[in-house]
């Protein structure tokens, strides 16, 4: 009596070789670690193209990878106006109320003389100047650091003739 058909031996080798293939890439997978690969053995035709980032490439590989800085952009358009900003601090009010006050002598030729300009109460000198009338002759200023109201002109007369020595003092109110 036969208990099994003739082909059934075969079956059971198809049935066993099929399992086997169909579970040998995953077994083989899963027995293979990177400590039982030689080193130097993997090229990069064993490597799937795209598989590898920067993060698996060492200090001296992202370095050789890094070209030279390219020239600079064009700049780009101008943004928008910002915010208004607060409104400053009040400034101090500074100069008012000005006012040239002149004052004048004469020097006979020969002679040294000087003259005042005053400010009036409440203002001071904030320039004065002093001439002659009639010629170039050199003269010199001074603003008083006792008074600051007062200006005044100094002046040799080394011409010919008497000649009037005029000064001028600008004043202000200053705060």
């Amino acid at each position: 009596m036969t208990l099994l058909p003739r082909s059934a031996p075969v079956l059971v080798l198809l049935a066993g070789a099929l399992v086997v293939g169909a579970s040998g890439g995953a077994v083989a997978g899963a027995m293979i670690t990177g400590a039982q690969i030689k080193n130097g053995t993997v090229t990069s035709a064993d490597i799937k193209n795209g598989n590898l980032g920067t993060v698996d490439l060492s200090a001296a590989a992202k370095t050789a990878l890094q070209g030279q800085t390219g020239p600079q952009g064009p700049a780009g358009s101008q943004g928008p106006a910002g915010a208004q900003g607060p409104a400053g601090a009040q400034g101090p009010a500074g100069l008012s109320g000005l006012e040239i006050v002149e004052s004048s002598v004469v020097i006979t030729a020969g002679s040294s003389s000087s003259v005042t300009a005053v400010c009036p109460v409440g203002k001071r000198v904030i320039s004065v100047t002093a001439d002659f009338q009639s010629s170039n002759l050199a003269t010199a200023t001074r603003i008083s650091s006792a008074n600051i109201r007062i200006g005044t002109g100094y002046a040799v007369n080394t011409g010919a003739n008497a000649d009037t020595l005029r000064v001028q003092s600008v004043c202000a109110t200053v705060s």
